[in-house]
C-alpha cells in the first residue's frame, strides 16, 4: 500500500503534466482512474503521424525539464487561481 503523502504527490505531478501539456501544446490527456499509471491521449478523430510526433516532442520537452518544473508549475497555477480567481 502506498503512503498517502506519496499518493498525493503522484497525483499533483500527474495534474501538472496534464495541465502543462494542454497549456503549452494544446494536447489533451488524462490519467485512468482505474490505473493511475496509464495516460490516455485524447487525439483528433483521425490521427496522423504529425500528431504522434507532436505528442512525443511535447512529452520529451516537458519531462526533459524535470518533474520539479511540472510540480512548480501546477503549484503556481493553483496559487494564482486562489488569489486571482
Amino acid at each position: 500500500t502506498m503512503h498517502p503523502l506519496v499518493n498525493s504527490i503522484e497525483k499533483v505531478m500527474m495534474a501538472g503534466l496534464v495541465r502543462t501539456l494542454y497549456q503549452e501544446y494544446g494536447i489533451l490527456v488524462h490519467f485512468s482512474a482505474s490505473d493511475i499509471q496509464t495516460m490516455h491521449v485524447m487525439p483528433p478523430l483521425i490521427v496522423e503521424h504529425t500528431h504522434i510526433d507532436t505528442l512525443v516532442a511535447a512529452l520529451d520537452s516537458v519531462l526533459g525539464r524535470g518533474l520539479p518544473y511540472v510540480f512548480e508549475r501546477i503549484l503556481k497555477d493553483q496559487v494564482r487561481d486562489i488569489f486571482v480567481g
